[in-house]
């Protein structure tokens, strides 16, 4: 209908409507009840954690005298917050039955390392695990984002 559909978690909702109602998948985002709250809930939470991400790498790529110290620290206190508590939720996130927000988290902690790439966040070893685990899915792995290489 021309209607233009922004923001990711509207598009995501968007997506899966269209996904489910052409019978093309039975969606990521679940209808109602505690498997829906805690499938948004986790989309949230990853949100919040990428958001932080973009504001700490924009604010350190500035002057040093440009830069606010206290928001800088704010932001990387929000990543590190987040990650614990992927890592205190982890059960919850379960590899056989992803929903929209299991990937959120697996593609918010992938954007940390990429933005991060010399590993400032510890990432725990079972996140890494459960990180590889998902990131083995066909899903994934057909469309994950590559650098480009030189001459490419």
């Amino acid at each position: 209908d021309g209607m233009a559909v922004f923001e990711s978690a509207v598009i995501c909702d968007y997506l899966d409507q269209l996904a489910k109602s052409q019978g093309i998948s039975k969606g990521v985002i679940p209808e109602s009840g505690p498997a829906r709250l805690s499938a948004l809930k986790w989309q949230g939470l990853a949100d919040g954690m990428m958001a932080a991400t973009a504001r700490l790498y924009a604010d350190s790529q500035r002057e040093d005298g440009d830069r606010s110290e206290d928001v800088m620290e704010r932001q990387a206190q929000a990543i590190t917050s987040g990650i614990e508590a992927i890592l205190d939720g982890l059960p919850a996130l379960r590899t056989e039955e992803p929903h929209l927000g299991t990937w959120s988290v697996l593609i918010a902690l992938y954007y940390i390392d990429f933005r991060w790439p010399d590993r400032r966040f510890d990432i725990p070893v079972r996140v890494r695990d459960w990180m590889a685990i998902m990131s083995e899915r066909e899903s994934f792995t057909e469309t994950t984002f590559h650098l480009p290489h030189d001459g490419d």
